[in-house]
């Protein structure tokens, strides 16, 4: 219910802000790339984290994980752009079971996500309108992979460990909302900070079949540069 009076609001802006600007056609055209680096919090909720959680003691935020970004823009309008990004990343995670008698490798990684949306100039202010804000929205696909290697507690003979290899990998779409905050350096360079959360779910395979789809939403925090040609 939420997403979905996040994205109505969203477009309801992208109309508000082209109906009453009068200077539409100044930059339509022009090109931009921002170059970010993410600090990215998977959720990490469902059956496969939580039986993660449960048995290996790892916790969600024990995935937070840093990935690069590039994201191109194309202005239509004064105020809204037509944004088309990249990104990847993963995070190795060590424990040890709550018995003390097992040791554990278990690898999220997050491969080629990409995504297409729209991008809104929602307010400007400082002495020469240098900084602005940017509502960001739209949908993405990526593929992932969760993995797990080691020793695990035996459940059939308390006390004993067996060695195993689990995986799971697939691919599922995305849904993401934000803001973007910029400081123009120059006419073209400028520095960007934002946040952005995506929705995602996709369904589990290999080891894990018979699992509930897993989840891939979660919640980032960039900060980059915006290069503008």
């Amino acid at each position: 219910m939420l997403r979905i009076a996040i994205f109505t609001a969203f477009w309801l802006l992208i109309g508000v802000v082209t109906a009453v600007d009068t200077h539409a056609q100044s930059t339509a055209g022009r090109l931009s790339l921002h170059l970010e680096g993410i600090l990215f919090q998977p959720k990490a909720s469902g059956s496969v984290f939580d039986l993660t959680a449960s048995e290996l003691g790892v916790e969600a935020k024990e995935y937070r994980h840093i990935r690069p970004s590039a994201e191109i823009g194309l202005r239509l309008h004064r105020r809204v752009s037509l944004i088309t990004g990249w990104s990847s990343g993963s995070q190795e995670v060590r424990s040890t079971a709550p018995q003390g008698i097992a040791s554990q490798l278990t690898n999220l990684e997050f491969r080629n996500v990409i995504w297409g949306g729209m991008g809104v100039h929602v307010a400007s202010w400082g002495s020469s309108g240098q900084w602005r804000t940017e509502a960001v929205g739209g949908v993405g696909r990526q593929s992932y992979q969760f993995g797990q290697t080691g020793t695990f507690p035996d459940a059939s003979r308390p006390g004993s460990t067996l060695d195993g290899a689990f995986l799971t990998q697939g691919k599922g779409y995305l849904q993401f909302a934000g803001l973007r905050l910029e400081r123009a350096l120059s006419p073209r360079l400028g520095i960007s900070i934002g946040g952005r959360y995506q929705w995602s779910k996709a369904e589990v395979s290999g080891d894990y079949q018979g699992f509930p789809p897993i989840s891939l939403s979660g919640f980032g925090v960039s900060t980059g540069l915006r290069l503008t040609p």
